[in-house]
């Protein structure tokens, strides 16, 4: 049976596994590149030059927005392809938090969005508040004013669509104030990050770069047993589908919500699975507990025809590379096929431990799949690849190319072109 081939099959050494490979510097260590900020960011900056980034030497703080409007500042001598800028929110706002706060920040963002050049990308860190201020004045004063610095980065980015979140506040309340920032070289020379929180920081920086400057893979190709699932479909009497609200079931649901989330950001997803195809769809479409439906996927490939050759029908009904998939299997032996017959394709390391799966598709999102910033094309890209898939097999079985032209029923209507002002950006 395909359980007890299943069992025969060897696991993968360790959990550690899941980590996929390191970014390659090469792919960012051109950028020129840029961080600014109203307090002490020169240890992150030695850092990065350290690591191998081209970024323009320490120019001291807190004239952030003076060396932006400056023509001849060296940071516009410099030129950088790509600025980032920490803002200390206690710092811009002269620890006031009245209405004063609320003019500090607005003054701040007008001249910003003076100083910005569309030739440039740009990444602001969102509010996070900290200190004994927030201890000391009325919780709801500082989160109002972090709030309001929020909102008001957020309208810039809509604004402007090469300025991006950098997400300061994310990094600092996920190591806790404690670790993240020290009083002592604060008060010794406004070096508010302890050197850990400042490694962090660089390593979000080196990401940022990575996901501008590398092209992204398209395509998540996806077993089934034992991996969208617990368990083997139509054989229920002797390994019952494991996927649940509770247990280890959750473990395969969570997994399937993150895929979701992907999916929903641009990602195609497609399955390419050895099952009888009756077993799988009476699962995928009846099981209370899934997740993924049908129409999530842009191609599905559920038969006994080797993997590697399932994979290369679907980059031809998609019309795209092999070097777009990333492909996804519990099975080392298939992951071993794909590795050896489509060497373009990324092959996941799939983790020991089932509750490792989200663990490992974060980390394959944020190495191949995670974007800049989402288009509303991004949002619907998978039915536009479907669809367009289903012309394509139209146009091969028609007799003729007016025989296809007529089956595609089109018309033609008159659009706005500001309703498309996302694709023209791209453009």
């Amino acid at each position: 049976s395909k359980m007890a081939c299943r069992m025969m099959a060897c696991r993968v050494a360790s959990s550690s596994s899941t980590a996929v490979p390191k970014t390659s510097s090469s792919v960012w260590s051109n950028v020129r590149t840029a961080l600014l900020s109203n307090i002490n960011m020169d240890y992150c900056v030695r850092l990065l030059a350290k690591e191998g980034v081209d970024i323009m030497p320490a120019q001291g703080y807190g004239n952030e927005l003076g060396a932006l409007l400056d023509g001849s500042s060296a940071y516009n001598i410099y030129a950088p392809e790509i600025t980032f800028v920490i803002v200390d929110i206690a710092e811009l706002v002269g620890h006031e938090y009245g209405e004063e706060s609320y003019a500090a920040i607005d003054g701040w963002f007008d001249t910003l969005k003076g100083a910005l050049m569309q030739d440039r990308i740009y990444y602001i860190s969102n509010a996070y508040m900290h200190g004994t201020d927030d201890v000391i004045i009325a919780s709801n004063m500082s989160e109002a004013v972090a709030g309001y610095f929020d909102k008001a980065l957020e309208r810039l980015i809509s604004a402007y669509p090469n300025v991006r979140i950098f997400p300061y506040r994310q990094l600092m309340t996920g190591m806790g104030e404690a670790v993240a920032l020290s009083e002592k070289t604060w008060y010794m020379g406004k070096i508010l990050h302890t050197k850990d929180a400042s490694e962090r920081i660089c390593g979000a920086i080196r990401h940022k770069l990575h996901i501008e400057k590398r092209i992204p893979k398209k395509v998540l190709v996806l077993d089934l047993d034992n991996t969208l699932w617990g368990g083997v479909c139509g054989e229920d009497d002797e390994a019952p589908i494991v996927l649940s609200d509770t247990g280890k079931g959750l473990v395969y649901k969570n997994f399937q919500r993150m895929i979701k989330h992907i999916k929903e950001q641009g990602t195609l997803l497609a399955i390419v699975s050895k099952n009888n195809e009756a077993d799988a769809y009476a699962v995928i479409d009846n099981d209370p507990n899934m997740v993924l439906k049908r129409e999530d996927f842009a191609a599905i490939r559920i038969n006994w025809e080797s993997k590697d050759k399932n994979i290369k029908e679907i980059a031809e009904e998609l019309s795209l590379g092999l070097d777009s998939f990333v492909f996804v299997d519990d099975s080392p032996n298939e992951r071993r096929l794909i590795e050896l017959k489509l060497p373009e394709v990324v092959v996941a390391d799939f983790p020991e431990d089932a509750e490792r799966l989200s663990d490992m598709m974060l980390l394959l999102y944020r190495e191949y799949f995670e974007k800049p910033m989402l288009t509303t094309e991004d949002r619907s890209k998978s039915k536009l690849y479907a669809d367009n898939a289903k012309r394509k097999k139209s146009k091969d079985g028609a007799a003729s190319f007016d025989e296809y032209l007529q089956s595609l029923h089109t018309v033609i209507a008159k659009k706005r072109p500001s309703d498309h002002a996302e694709r023209f950006r791209e453009l």
